[in-house]
């Protein structure tokens, strides 16, 4: 941490560069934020999800105080790892690094965090200092953050152009074409992930994550029962993720089927496995996700 640096290079006005301690003695922000990895699904990922309350400082700050510039199209996010990549027949070293839009990187909610949970970035979180856009995959959020680069052209690295890419058939223009997108925002998504008994009164309880767009409802089904309305915990905010609870009176003993689906306030429901999208990737696994208990 006394040797790390960051720097603010490209299309600005002024370039700039941090160490830790005065990227550490500017305005600071706080908030709860919940993300999970774009490969996590019921089939493949499970666990790559998490939940913490960071605090750092705002990435629309430090790129307005370098002054972005007028023709600039996209931010570039480099992190310190680094790796060999074959391209075209020739291996180079390349670090990880994640874009976004100028605009999509001036969104207010963005930061520069260098505290998890009230405590120093620990090392596996991006030490010191990582960059957070709450709402998207945990591969947008870049790790070991050491430089950030505005410029006029797309960032085409790996982890935009290559892998972390969604391969799936839409109607383009009355056609179904197979396109493919970057991993970006979270799909609208929901599970359950515990069942608990006390004094002989059960609850069903799970989360729900998305881009931050408000929620309507989550709703649970018990087997071939009635969709029903868990309860929000109060506690949710806009970015975490989001917790809910359903009583659940006088269950029958044996073998049960539980899932959930979260409504959003603009009328989108959590998909079930055979109305998502056609795709051949993993990526973005966002369906209703039944689960097996036995009471």
């Amino acid at each position: 941490s006394d040797t790390w640096r960051l720097k603010i290079t490209g299309m600005v006005e002024n370039e700039l560069e941090f160490s830790l301690d005065e990227l550490m003695n500017l305005a600071t922000t706080q908030r709860q934020i919940g993300f999970e990895c774009g490969g996590n699904s019921q089939r493949l990922f499970h666990g790559l999800i998490g939940n913490a309350n960071w605090r750092g400082v705002s990435l629309r700050d430090l790129l307005q105080q370098a002054g972005v510039e007028k023709e600039a199209k996209e931010v570039v996010f480099f992190g310190a790892d680094l790796a060999i990549e074959e391209i075209r027949g020739r291996e180079v070293e390349k670090s990880f690094a994640r874009s976004l839009s100028v605009q999509d990187a001036m969104r207010e909610e963005n930061m520069l965090a260098f505290e998890m949970n009230g405590e120093p970035l620990p090392h596996y979180h991006g030490k010191p200092v990582r960059l957070l856009v709450p709402g998207w995959y945990g591969v947008s959020n870049v790790k070991w953050l050491t430089q950030i680069h505005v410029q006029s052209t797309r960032y085409m690295g790996r982890f935009m152009g290559r892998d972390y890419v969604t391969l799936k058939k839409e109607n383009v223009g009355g056609v179904d074409r197979w396109v493919e997108n970057s991993v970006t925002a979270m799909n609208l998504k929901s599970s359950i992930i515990r069942v608990t008994e006390m004094g002989g009164r059960y609850s069903i309880h799970g989360f729900a994550l998305n881009d931050g767009t408000p929620l309507r409802s989550v709703e649970i089904k018990v087997d071939d029962g009635p969709w029903l309305t868990a309860e929000m915990n109060p506690n949710n905010t806009r970015f975490s993720w989001k917790l809910f609870s359903l009583e659940w009176p006088n269950p029958t003993a044996g073998e049960h089927t539980l899932v959930s689906r979260v409504t959003d306030i603009n009328g989108n429901v959590q998909a079930t496995q055979e109305e998502l999208p056609e795709k051949v990737s993993y990526w973005e696994d966002f369906s209703q996700f039944p689960r097996t208990v036995v009471i």
